[in-house]
């Protein structure tokens, strides 16, 4: 597994293996393990180009998801709605959940445990690397481990 712990309140944390794709799937089994439940979300990169240019596709441990963008060094914008929605296929509390994030020419879908939560189009990043992402809130307090991290290319 891949443990991404923040000890810091508002703070976003990740991790990249150092490639570049364009269109990409991309999975994990995302097992939240600590900290408060409505202060954290966690999830999948893709179109990583640094740290002003990707997305994140992301998913809570209160059942809340969301996806956003950071742009020229920007905000992390989340664009796939007012604020964070919820939905009963993420698996709330201290448990796993299977993150499917899909970045497909300029369509970006994000699933939990096989169930289609949102899907946007955006055409400001069109390429860049994957990876595993996590945030806290009102917090400096969270973890989350990460297992069977796989990408395909469609």
């Amino acid at each position: 597994t891949y443990r991404i712990e923040i000890t810091d309140f508002n703070w976003i944390m990740w991790a990249n293996p150092g490639e570049s794709f364009e269109d990409v799937r991309v999975e994990v089994d995302a097992t939240f393990t600590g900290g408060p439940v409505d202060q954290n979300s966690y999830g999948l990169i893709c179109r990583h180009q640094d740290i002003d240019n990707f997305y994140a596709l992301l998913i809570a441990s209160d059942g809340a998801y969301a996806i956003r963008k950071r742009v020229n060094g920007g905000d992390l914008e989340i664009i796939s709605g007012e604020f964070y929605e919820f939905d009963d296929a993420i698996r709330t509390g201290e448990t796993t959940n299977r993150i499917t994030a899909e970045c497909v020419g300029p369509i970006l879908r994000l699933s939990a445990n096989g169930t289609l939560l949102v899907e946007v189009v955006d055409r400001d990043i069109t390429s860049g690397d994957v990876g595993l992402i996590a945030t806290t809130f009102d917090t400096d307090q969270m973890e989350v481990l990460f297992d069977n991290f796989v990408v395909y290319q469609p």
